[in-house]
Parts: C-alpha cells; sequence; structure tokens
C-alpha cells in the first residue's frame, strides 16, 4: 500500500551487449516492467534519468511487496554495466 513518490535509473557503466540492452524494473511476475518499462532508461548511455511509471498508489499491494529488477541482452553478452535504481516511497497503508 506505498505511495512511490519517484523513481531514479543511473546509468554508472553503459550496458554493452551487441545487440539490445534492456534493464526493467517492477513487480509484475515475468516481465518485472511496471516501474521502470523497456525505452525507459538508455541502458548506452552514463547519466540519471527520471522515471514517471508507477507512481502514486497504482502498485498498491495488501501486504509487503517485492521489487525485482530483470536485465535482458541479446547478441554477444555484455561485458559491462552497472546501474543504481532509487525508488523512493511514503507510507504502507493498508487502504
Amino acid at each position: 500500500g506505498a505511495f512511490i513518490l519517484g523513481v531514479w535509473v543511473e546509468i554508472v557503466t553503459v550496458f554493452n551487449a551487441v545487440t539490445t540492452n534492456v534493464l526493467t524494473v517492477g513487480t509484475n511476475a515475468a516481465s518485472y516492467n511496471n516501474i521502470v518499462n523497456a525505452g525507459d532508461v538508455n541502458e548506452a548511455t552514463t547519466g540519471v534519468t527520471q522515471v514517471t511509471r508507477g507512481l502514486g498508489r497504482s502498485l498498491a499491494a495488501a501486504a509487503d511487496t517485492q521489487v525485482f529488477v530483470m536485465y535482458t541482452q541479446s547478441g554477444t553478452a555484455a561485458t559491462t554495466g552497472q546501474a543504481v535504481i532509487v525508488i523512493e516511497f511514503e507510507g504502507g497503508w493498508s487502504t
């Protein structure tokens, strides 16, 4: 039941898989993309991106919910890549 105030992703070191690099964050099983979706962040450029998906109580849950980060690549495997993800939230209301 938390209220998400902000989401930021900093690409510290670029992800360098040859064809695609996709970083997603979420609570929805399998795709994990309801907080940070593919295309929200450019994994090939360093810097900070403010993501506006999933803000507010749109992801409210009745109990504690785990948040997952998923990295998907294609082509030659990446040898570099590092991201810092910050999710700022308030509360934990049951209703």
